[in-house]
Protein backbone atom coordinates (compact mmCIF):
# COMPACT_ATOMS: atom_id res chain seq x y z
CA UNK A 1 0.00 0.00 0.00
CA UNK A 2 2.83 2.43 0.84
CA UNK A 3 4.45 1.78 -2.53
CA UNK A 4 1.13 2.34 -4.30
CA UNK A 5 0.57 5.65 -2.50
CA UNK A 6 4.12 6.71 -3.33
CA UNK A 7 3.55 5.91 -7.02
CA UNK A 8 0.23 7.80 -7.10
CA UNK A 9 1.84 10.81 -5.43
CA UNK A 10 4.46 11.07 -8.15
CA UNK A 11 2.00 10.49 -10.96
CA UNK A 12 -0.11 13.40 -9.68
CA UNK A 13 2.88 15.73 -9.50
CA UNK A 14 4.22 17.83 -12.39
CA UNK A 15 6.91 15.83 -14.16
CA UNK A 16 9.18 16.84 -17.01
CA UNK A 17 9.91 15.61 -20.45
CA UNK A 18 13.42 14.59 -19.65
CA UNK A 19 14.02 13.22 -23.08
CA UNK A 20 15.33 14.92 -26.21
CA UNK A 21 12.06 16.18 -27.70
CA UNK A 22 11.94 19.96 -27.97
CA UNK A 23 8.99 22.22 -28.73
CA UNK A 24 9.34 23.89 -32.13
CA UNK A 25 7.73 27.35 -31.85
CA UNK A 26 8.30 28.43 -35.46
CA UNK A 27 5.22 28.59 -37.68
CA UNK A 28 7.06 29.29 -40.96
CA UNK A 29 10.04 27.63 -42.69
CA UNK A 30 13.41 28.72 -41.31
CA UNK A 31 15.35 31.19 -43.42
CA UNK A 32 18.78 30.42 -41.96
CA UNK A 33 20.68 27.78 -40.01
CA UNK A 34 21.34 28.09 -36.28
CA UNK A 35 23.65 26.40 -33.75
CA UNK A 36 23.20 26.73 -29.98
CA UNK A 37 25.17 25.41 -27.01
CA UNK A 38 23.49 24.87 -23.62
CA UNK A 39 25.24 23.94 -20.35
CA UNK A 40 23.58 22.49 -17.22
CA UNK A 41 20.22 22.67 -18.96
CA UNK A 42 17.81 20.38 -17.10
CA UNK A 43 17.41 18.75 -13.70
CA UNK A 44 15.09 15.75 -13.54
CA UNK A 45 13.72 13.34 -10.94
CA UNK A 46 12.09 10.16 -12.26
CA UNK A 47 10.17 7.14 -10.98
CA UNK A 48 9.32 3.95 -12.86
CA UNK A 49 7.28 0.80 -12.30
CA UNK A 50 10.50 -1.13 -11.57
CA UNK A 51 10.55 0.92 -8.34
CA UNK A 52 13.54 3.07 -9.19
CA UNK A 53 13.71 6.70 -8.10
CA UNK A 54 16.51 8.53 -9.87
CA UNK A 55 17.85 11.95 -10.73
CA UNK A 56 19.26 13.08 -14.07
CA UNK A 57 21.25 16.13 -15.09
CA UNK A 58 21.53 17.30 -18.68
CA UNK A 59 25.14 18.46 -18.57
CA UNK A 60 25.47 19.87 -22.08
CA UNK A 61 23.55 20.10 -25.33
CA UNK A 62 24.39 21.28 -28.83
CA UNK A 63 21.32 22.03 -30.97
CA UNK A 64 21.53 22.54 -34.74
CA UNK A 65 18.50 23.70 -36.73
CA UNK A 66 18.68 24.05 -40.50
CA UNK A 67 16.54 25.73 -43.11
CA UNK A 68 16.33 22.34 -44.87
CA UNK A 69 13.84 20.94 -42.30
CA UNK A 70 16.53 19.01 -40.39
CA UNK A 71 17.23 19.31 -36.64
CA UNK A 72 20.17 17.74 -34.84
CA UNK A 73 20.73 17.53 -31.07
CA UNK A 74 23.75 16.11 -29.23
CA UNK A 75 23.38 15.86 -25.45
CA UNK A 76 25.28 14.48 -22.45
CA UNK A 77 23.33 13.20 -19.43
CA UNK A 78 24.24 11.69 -16.07
CA UNK A 79 21.78 9.63 -14.00
CA UNK A 80 21.99 8.38 -10.41
CA UNK A 81 19.55 6.08 -8.61
CA UNK A 82 19.04 7.07 -4.99
CA UNK A 83 16.18 4.69 -4.08
CA UNK A 84 15.36 1.20 -5.32
CA UNK A 85 12.50 -0.88 -3.96
CA UNK A 86 13.32 -3.85 -6.18
CA UNK A 87 15.53 -6.69 -4.93
CA UNK A 88 15.93 -8.32 -8.34
CA UNK A 89 19.34 -7.46 -9.83
CA UNK A 90 18.21 -8.15 -13.40
CA UNK A 91 15.23 -5.80 -13.08
CA UNK A 92 17.43 -3.13 -11.51
CA UNK A 93 19.78 -3.35 -14.50
CA UNK A 94 16.77 -3.30 -16.83
CA UNK A 95 15.69 0.01 -15.29
CA UNK A 96 18.79 1.72 -16.71
CA UNK A 97 18.28 0.05 -20.10
CA UNK A 98 14.64 1.17 -20.44
CA UNK A 99 15.46 4.82 -19.69
CA UNK A 100 16.44 6.55 -22.98
CA UNK A 101 18.63 9.02 -21.09
CA UNK A 102 19.65 6.55 -18.36
CA UNK A 103 23.16 5.47 -17.41
CA UNK A 104 25.92 7.02 -15.33
CA UNK A 105 27.01 8.61 -18.60
CA UNK A 106 24.71 8.92 -21.60
CA UNK A 107 25.77 10.37 -24.95
CA UNK A 108 22.71 10.93 -27.14
CA UNK A 109 22.19 12.04 -30.71
CA UNK A 110 18.68 12.99 -31.90
CA UNK A 111 17.88 13.66 -35.55
CA UNK A 112 14.50 15.01 -36.68
CA UNK A 113 13.20 15.58 -40.21
CA UNK A 114 10.16 17.84 -40.60
CA UNK A 115 7.30 16.21 -42.51
CA UNK A 116 4.40 18.66 -42.19
CA UNK A 117 3.82 22.03 -40.52
CA UNK A 118 0.65 24.00 -39.74
CA UNK A 119 0.33 27.11 -37.51
CA UNK A 120 -0.69 25.03 -34.47
CA UNK A 121 0.84 21.61 -35.15
CA UNK A 122 3.64 19.74 -36.89
CA UNK A 123 4.96 16.23 -37.45
CA UNK A 124 8.49 14.84 -37.87
CA UNK A 125 10.43 11.62 -38.25
CA UNK A 126 12.62 11.23 -35.15
CA UNK A 127 15.77 9.08 -34.81
CA UNK A 128 17.55 8.79 -31.45
CA UNK A 129 20.90 7.01 -30.99
CA UNK A 130 22.55 6.71 -27.58
CA UNK A 131 25.49 5.04 -25.87
CA UNK A 132 25.05 4.46 -22.14
CA UNK A 133 27.76 3.57 -19.63
CA UNK A 134 25.90 1.79 -16.83
CA UNK A 135 27.11 0.71 -13.39
CA UNK A 136 24.89 -2.00 -11.94
CA UNK A 137 24.90 -5.15 -9.79
CA UNK A 138 26.16 -8.13 -11.83
CA UNK A 139 24.78 -11.62 -11.28
CA UNK A 140 28.29 -12.75 -10.30
CA UNK A 141 31.11 -10.75 -8.71
CA UNK A 142 32.88 -8.42 -11.12
CA UNK A 143 35.88 -6.16 -10.47
CA UNK A 144 34.37 -3.62 -12.87
CA UNK A 145 30.56 -3.86 -12.66
CA UNK A 146 29.93 -1.81 -15.82
CA UNK A 147 28.32 -2.49 -19.15
CA UNK A 148 27.55 -0.43 -22.25
CA UNK A 149 24.06 -0.28 -23.73
CA UNK A 150 23.88 0.85 -27.36
CA UNK A 151 20.36 2.13 -27.90
CA UNK A 152 18.38 3.31 -30.89
CA UNK A 153 14.78 4.27 -31.58
CA UNK A 154 12.96 5.46 -34.68
CA UNK A 155 9.47 6.90 -34.72
CA UNK A 156 7.01 9.66 -35.52
CA UNK A 157 6.98 12.93 -33.57
CA UNK A 158 3.74 14.90 -33.33
CA UNK A 159 3.40 18.34 -31.70
CA UNK A 160 0.22 20.37 -31.16
CA UNK A 161 -0.35 23.74 -29.50
CA UNK A 162 -3.10 23.44 -26.89
CA UNK A 163 -3.16 27.02 -25.60
CA UNK A 164 -1.18 30.23 -25.97
CA UNK A 165 -1.40 33.71 -24.47
CA UNK A 166 1.07 36.11 -26.16
CA UNK A 167 0.27 38.92 -23.69
CA UNK A 168 1.16 36.75 -20.70
CA UNK A 169 3.97 35.04 -22.65
CA UNK A 170 2.61 31.57 -21.79
CA UNK A 171 2.05 28.48 -23.91
CA UNK A 172 1.03 24.84 -23.55
CA UNK A 173 2.00 22.16 -26.08
CA UNK A 174 1.32 18.44 -26.38
CA UNK A 175 4.00 16.15 -27.85
CA UNK A 176 3.76 12.44 -28.75
CA UNK A 177 6.51 10.11 -29.95
CA UNK A 178 5.68 6.43 -30.64
CA UNK A 179 8.69 4.43 -31.83
CA UNK A 180 10.38 1.10 -32.52
CA UNK A 181 13.52 0.50 -30.46
CA UNK A 182 16.60 -1.72 -30.26
CA UNK A 183 19.40 -2.38 -27.75
CA UNK A 184 22.78 -4.04 -28.15
CA UNK A 185 25.26 -5.07 -25.44
CA UNK A 186 28.40 -7.17 -25.89
CA UNK A 187 27.48 -10.83 -25.28
CA UNK A 188 29.94 -11.30 -22.40
CA UNK A 189 28.57 -8.31 -20.50
CA UNK A 190 24.99 -9.27 -21.31
CA UNK A 191 25.63 -12.67 -19.71
CA UNK A 192 27.16 -11.11 -16.59
CA UNK A 193 24.19 -8.83 -15.91
CA UNK A 194 21.19 -10.60 -17.47
CA UNK A 195 22.21 -14.25 -17.82
CA UNK A 196 20.08 -16.03 -20.43
CA UNK A 197 17.02 -13.86 -19.76
CA UNK A 198 17.98 -11.34 -22.47
CA UNK A 199 19.74 -11.59 -25.82
CA UNK A 200 22.72 -9.31 -26.65
CA UNK A 201 20.49 -7.75 -29.33
CA UNK A 202 17.00 -6.95 -28.08
CA UNK A 203 14.17 -5.07 -29.71
CA UNK A 204 10.71 -3.78 -28.90
CA UNK A 205 8.59 -0.66 -28.91
CA UNK A 206 7.91 2.37 -26.77
CA UNK A 207 6.31 5.79 -26.63
CA UNK A 208 6.57 9.21 -25.06
CA UNK A 209 3.64 11.52 -24.63
CA UNK A 210 3.28 14.64 -22.52
CA UNK A 211 2.73 18.36 -22.26
CA UNK A 212 5.16 21.25 -22.22
CA UNK A 213 4.40 24.46 -20.31
CA UNK A 214 6.44 27.49 -21.36
CA UNK A 215 9.29 25.16 -22.33
CA UNK A 216 10.15 25.07 -18.61
CA UNK A 217 7.89 22.55 -16.89
CA UNK A 218 7.12 19.45 -18.94
CA UNK A 219 4.83 16.51 -18.22
CA UNK A 220 5.74 13.11 -19.65
CA UNK A 221 4.55 9.50 -19.67
CA UNK A 222 7.00 6.99 -21.18
CA UNK A 223 6.50 3.29 -21.97
CA UNK A 224 9.06 0.64 -22.99
CA UNK A 225 8.81 -3.10 -23.72
CA UNK A 226 11.29 -5.66 -25.06
CA UNK A 227 9.65 -8.25 -27.30
CA UNK A 228 12.38 -10.91 -27.48
CA UNK A 229 13.15 -11.29 -23.75
CA UNK A 230 13.00 -14.85 -22.38
CA UNK A 231 9.28 -15.70 -22.05
CA UNK A 232 9.72 -17.25 -18.60
CA UNK A 233 11.62 -14.25 -17.22
CA UNK A 234 10.48 -10.83 -16.01
CA UNK A 235 12.50 -8.70 -18.43
CA UNK A 236 9.76 -8.60 -21.06
CA UNK A 237 7.36 -6.68 -18.86
CA UNK A 238 5.99 -3.33 -19.95
CA UNK A 239 7.80 -0.57 -18.03
CA UNK A 240 6.18 2.83 -17.42
CA UNK A 241 8.20 5.86 -16.32
CA UNK A 242 7.23 9.21 -14.84
CA UNK A 243 9.53 12.15 -14.11
CA UNK A 244 9.58 15.65 -12.65
CA UNK A 245 12.00 18.32 -13.66
CA UNK A 246 12.72 21.88 -14.63
CA UNK A 247 14.57 23.43 -17.54
CA UNK A 248 16.95 26.16 -16.37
Amino acid sequence: MKRLLFFIFFSCTFFANAQLLEVDYSIAPREENSVRLHLIRQGIIGLNTLQHLNSTLEVAKVRVQTKNKVELDFALFGTRTFWSGNKNDQLNSLSYVTNPIGGDINASLFLALLLHRQPDRLSKIGLHLAKKWIQAQALTFQDRPWFQDNFGRLGWVYQKRIAEDPLANTSLYWIAYPYALAHYTVAEKQQQFFGTALEPFSYGYGFETGINYNNKIKLLLLGHQLLNAHPEGALGKFVVSLSIGYQF
